[in-house]
């Protein structure tokens, strides 16, 4: 199975999109995703996560009922539980004007009395203060005969600081447990304008780290097999919002398909089906210059419109209460629709000692489905991972029989461990009903 190291708010960005793609069936192949950041897990990917979880069915954590999905998993990277940099440095003492200290000859007052939990604000150099002891983290392994693929940019401090160390660590890996892998990259250079009030972050640091950081890229490298670099000096240049970044809700779609995260991301998919580049000793070969992109943005958009307008109908016409009371319900909404629910339902009944104490089953399926896809207080729905949608036109039943719903049989064997009460399977079965929806919905 492919394998994202995503590092750093930009390989987060990225693996915002490539998740999209992958729920609307536009990316076909299940993939593992390693989040490596000293900043927090962006809302989006956390709530994908939590979702890829209830797909769950099986004894494996990636076992989803009739299929195999993708699993994003999370490495913080912090500072031992210390605020600020000359906290870490100091023992927790911090920085006084006073205090003379070894540490003042490498570092400004800016830079000691940074905030460490906050991320490294383009400071690759602090990435020697933080502890890396999790980057020797199970997850960093790939599978055997594996492509990984790292994303990472060289602007920012996660990125800069990191990827090289990374990029070791997941190369020892490989070496301790006897593992053939291709190593990809997807690497960001100069492709945004920082906004200097708001993140303090002057434009001439940004493109500083990137002469420096892709200079240890080099050495770090020699065993890639291929790569892509984002940007650059000629680059034309996008504005971010780091708060909206970090909330991931909604965040629109590119216009033009030359977007850098956009396009970063189509390298990424890009480098994990091409086949015909053959290895070479000559660093400067390994680069991919131009590719064609695997995926058409306004093919990708029409589906999303499509799929997402398919899900808000089964939540406004509470599609599976009605199903439940339709004597035809097999004919109008298709039988591995209503066979998908009635697994489920005889699961519960299983369960719960009885069918008559699950009657409210269908019921509790529905307000599964809303919570998962609208979300709540404290959770993120998953419909909020997708951009707005600024139309809307109803969905016949009838198309939900097209899709293709898994088969199930009293052979199939399920995790017991995962179902253990009439909520959990019906949160269970929702998730399954969403997963088949935008996948496959026509």
């Amino acid at each position: 199975m492919n394998k994202i190291v995503a590092i750093g708010g930009t390989g987060q960005l990225v693996l915002h999109y490539y998740l999209q793609l992958y729920l609307l069936g536009v990316i076909t192949d299940p993939f593992e995703a390693v989040v490596v950041d000293t900043d927090d897990l962006i809302r989006s990917l956390s709530a994908g996560s939590d979702f890829l979880a209830d797909l769950q069915y099986g004894p494996e954590h990636n076992e989803a009922l009739g299929a195999i999905v993708p699993a994003i998993e999370w490495v913080e990277v912090s500072s031992n539980d210390y605020n600020t940099v000359a906290d870490a440095l100091t023992g927790g003492y911090g920085f006084s004007d006073m205090t003379r200290h070894p540490m003042q000859a490498f570092f400004n007052r800016d830079t000691l009395v940074q905030n460490l939990s906050q991320g490294l604000y383009a400071r690759p150099a602090l990435s020697s203060v933080i502890s890396q002891e999790k980057l020797q983290s199970e997850a960093l392994i790939p599978q055997n005969d594996s492509v990984l693929a790292i994303v990472s940019s060289v602007l920012g401090g996660t990125g800069g600081g990191l990827t090289a160390p990374i990029i070791a660590q997941i190369q020892s890996h490989a070496k301790e447990v006897d593992v053939t892998m291709k190593l990809r990259a997807v690497i960001f250079g100069e492709y945004f304008n920082p906004d200097q009030k708001e993140s303090k972050i002057e434009r001439k640091r940004i493109q500083s780290n990137q002469t420096l950081v892709l200079r240890s890229l080099r050495e770090a490298l020699k065993d890639v097999h291929s790569f892509y670099i984002v940007g650059g000096p000629k680059a034309q240049l996008i504005s971010r919002d780091a708060e909206q970044e970090k909330k991931g809700e909604q965040l629109p779609w590119p216009k033009e398909a030359s977007d850098p995260i956009w396009h970063g991301m189509q390298a990424l998919e890009y480098l994990f089906t091409e086949t015909k580049m053959s290895g070479t000793d000559e660093f400067e070969k390994r680069e991919v210059e131009v590719f064609d992109d695997p995926n058409d943005l306004a093919k990708a958009n029409t589906r999303l419109k499509q799929r997402l307008l398919t899900v808000e109908n089964l939540i406004k016409k509470e599609a599976v209460v009605r199903m439940a009371k339709d004597p035809w319900a097999s004919l109008i909404w298709g039988a591995g629709f209503t066979r998908l629910i009635i697994h489920f339902w005889s699961i519960a009944a299983r369960v719960e000692g009885g069918k008559e104490r699950v009657a409210d089953f269908p019921t509790k399926v529905q307000q599964a489905l809303k919570t998962l896809w609208r979300g709540k207080e404290d959770q993120l729905g998953l419909g909020k991972l997708f951009p707005q949608l600024t139309e809307s036109h109803p969905v016949r039943p009838k198309n939900l029989s097209k899709i293709g719903w898994p088969e199930v049989s009293g052979r199939l064997r399920f995790d017991p461990d995962l179902m253990g009460g009439v909520d959990e399977i019906a949160r269970r079965a929702a998730a399954t009903i969403l997963f088949r929806v935008l996948r496959e919905g026509v």
